[in-house]
Formats: structure tokens, C-alpha cells, sequence
């Protein structure tokens, strides 16, 4: 519970300063561990600003079969989507750079509205590795690396639905100066995960 809001915009809370911002942007590897496992009931709900052609908007940490996966991410004209199955299609040459995205159970991934041109894949999963935002990542039957891949373009907004009930609600923020994410439904902060790279937050001008 907010104790004190502060002049600043920031407010006094669970006993440390909170302030929002507009975007977050991760650089050097960072990324965010939201330490929630995805299920067949989810929606989620991004807003994300790209900077280049590659990025990782969210995707499940997998250990084992690519069909059990839940990622949206982007490699030069390589578009990656899945929905408890593994797909790849060339992403259109017009793909906006900002992106407003929803991705659910359904047959399209719909980006700025447009809910009949980016195809997504579906199937039956149990996942139980954690949604990480930023990061894609695969480990081999004997926990060693096959690959990393991270991402250093903006986001504004991450929400999480079950059966269209809103359980996470993650928005950039610093508190008690570290950069990262607050969720708004379970009042925790989410910083970056990784041992190396940096999180920054700000405001757009």
C-alpha cells in the first residue's frame, strides 16, 4: 500500500521510494525474470518500441522441446511466435517499429490491431520454466547452453491474463533507485536477472 506520494511523482512504498517511467531498455544482456510460469489460459499484452530488427519481446526459458515454448521474437526477416508450439515466418517487410501486441490461444498474433496477417502456432504445452521479458534461451538435456539470445530495444507495458483476468501488471520503474519493473497486481519489484548488463529507465521527450 502507497504510504506517502511524494512531490517528485514518487511515492513512499513497502518501505522504499517508487517512481514510474514511461520505457524501460535493457542493454548489455540484462533481462527480467518474471518468475511466472505460463499456462493455456494466458493472454499477453505488450507495448514495446524496436529500434533495429532483432529483438526478444518475452519468451519461456526452454530445457527441452521447442514445442513447449511461449516467445515472441524477432530476427532480421525471421519472426518467431509460439504458443505452446514452435513457428517461424518471415516477418512483412512493413512491421512497424513500435508495436502494440496481444497473443493468446487464438490462430494470429494481433499487433496494432491488425489480427489477420502475423500467424502464431498452438498446441497443448506444461511449461516450468519462468517467462523471462528480454531474453530467449535454451538449455540441453544436460543443463549446458545451446544459446542466448537478448534484446536492446524499449518497453512500455507487459500485462499477463488468465482466462482475461489481469495477474501481472508490469510497468518501468526505479525503486530505491534501481532500475526495473513493477507489478502493479502483486506490488513487487523486478530487477534485471542476469549478472551482467544494465536496465535504464526514462521518459519519452
Amino acid at each position: 500500500m502507497v504510504n506517502l506520494l511524494l512531490n517528485s511523482g514518487s511515492a513512499l512504498l513497502n518501505g522504499g521510494i517508487l517512481k514510474f517511467y514511461d520505457k524501460i531498455t535493457p542493454t548489455d544482456n540484462a533481462y527480467i525474470d518474471t518468475e511466472y510460469i505460463p499456462n493455456l489460459t494466458n493472454k499477453f499484452v505488450a507495448k514495446v518500441s524496436t529500434k533495429n530488427t532483432d529483438y526478444c519481446i518475452y519468451s519461456n526459458l526452454r530445457t527441452s522441446s521447442e514445442n513447449n515454448t511461449i516467445r515472441f521474437f524477432r530476427t532480421g526477416r525471421s519472426l518467431y511466435m509460439a504458443y505452446g508450439a514452435y513457428r517461424v515466418q518471415n516477418a512483412p517487410p512493413n512491421l512497424p517499429t513500435d508495436i502494440e501486441l496481444e497473443h493468446s490461444h487464438t490462430e494470429y498474433v494481433t499487433i496494432n490491431n491488425d489480427s489477420s496477417t502475423y500467424k502464431t502456432s498452438l498446441g497443448d504445452f506444461i511449461i516450468s520454466n519462468s517467462l523471462h521479458i528480454f531474453h530467449d534461451g535454451y538449455r540441453n538435456a544436460s543443463g549446458e547452453t545451446a544459446y542466448d539470445y537478448f534484446n536492446d530495444n524499449s518497453l512500455y507495458s507487459f500485462k499477463i491474463y488468465e482466462n482475461d483476468v489481469l495477474v501481472r501488471d508490469f510497468k518501468p520503474c526505479t525503486y530505491n533507485g534501481v532500475a526495473g519493473l513493477w507489478d502493479m497486481v502483486e506490488s513487487k519489484f523486478y530487477d534485471n536477472s542476469n549478472s551482467v548488463g544494465t536496465l535504464t529507465v526514462s521518459n519519452d521527450v
